[in-house]
């Protein structure tokens, strides 16, 4: 028997959506699609608050957060923020996380902040084609962090594929924050083009050999 009755409530409105349309899940990130229509409705019914977090549903009670994860689809963040987890249905489950928001950089001690932060969890991690709106502060860690779905996302990519640097910089012009040999990687298959570089004279020509395969 689960104790927080916060759950059980997630778990019957999980429940309603997904009888009436498989995709639901989906759907949420359309603005006036029946399934967000239904879930805020449920929401001011049950005194929830809904938040959209980087196309990850959010509700909140008070100071409870409670975010929905669809196990088929790729998404990212950061195990710090969980504090509890539910796997009560067949495709989801339900992540109590941290007070998460919108980051707000309003001083030079938080762009360091923020680079330091983001910089790390790059080196570790390669999210494709990661923009600077995915990522978020969570005041009671003090930390900046990546969360975003839909996203694909490889793990300890820099221990197979050498001379990747991190430019976090790049965010806030619109650009990838991988580099190679100054040169932007944006998704997954550029990554793993790299490690045929050895059969290259040039960077340049793993591109003409991405091309090629999309022929």
């Amino acid at each position: 028997m689960i104790k927080d009755k916060n759950i059980n409530l997630i778990t019957n409105i999980i429940s309603i959506l997904e009888n009436r349309e498989d995709t639901w899940y989906f759907e949420l990130k359309k603005k006036n699609s029946n399934s967000l229509t239904i879930l805020k409705e449920w929401c001011r019914l049950n005194n929830f608050n809904y938040i959209n977090i980087n196309n990850y549903p959010v509700l909140s009670f008070e100071n409870n957060f409670y975010l929905i994860y669809n196990l088929e689809i790729d998404g990212t963040g950061n195990f710090e923020l969980l504090i509890e987890e539910y796997n009560i249905c067949n495709k989801y489950r339900i992540c109590q996380i941290r007070k998460v928001e919108k980051p707000i950089i309003t001083s030079t001690k938080k762009l360091y902040k923020f680079i330091k932060d983001i910089k790390k969890e790059l080196e570790i991690s390669f999210i494709e084609k990661i923009k600077i709106e995915d990522f978020i502060y969570c005041s009671p860690l003090d930390k900046y962090s990546a969360l975003c779905n839909f996203k694909n996302k490889l793990m300890s990519y820099s221990k197979e594929i050498k001379g990747i640097k991190i430019s976090v910089i790049n965010l806030f012009f619109g650009k990838s924050p991988y580099l190679f040999k100054g040169n932007e990687i944006n998704t997954i298959e550029e990554l793993m083009l790299l490690k045929e570089r050895s059969k290259w004279n040039s960077f340049s020509q793993l591109w003409l050999k991405k091309n090629w395969m999309k022929k």
